[in-house]
């Protein structure tokens, strides 16, 4: 997903923001070795969510 705004700001995230965070720690807990990373430019901002591939175990 990318957008074509002015990007992120350069400070840290206002006190008790925890939209981010929790949605890390959630892709996290669901998908262990998963991320999600923000880059951003003056071209605009890109969410990249990675999502480690592993193979079906059958019982």
């Amino acid at each position: 997903m990318t957008d074509n705004g002015p990007g992120l700001p350069t400070g840290e995230p206002r006190t008790g923001a925890l939209g981010l965070h929790t949605v890390r720690r959630r892709l996290e807990l669901r998908c262990p070795g998963s991320a999600l990373r923000l880059q951003s430019s003056s071209e605009g901002t890109s969410a990249v969510i990675e999502v480690p591939v592993t193979a079906e175990r059958t019982v």
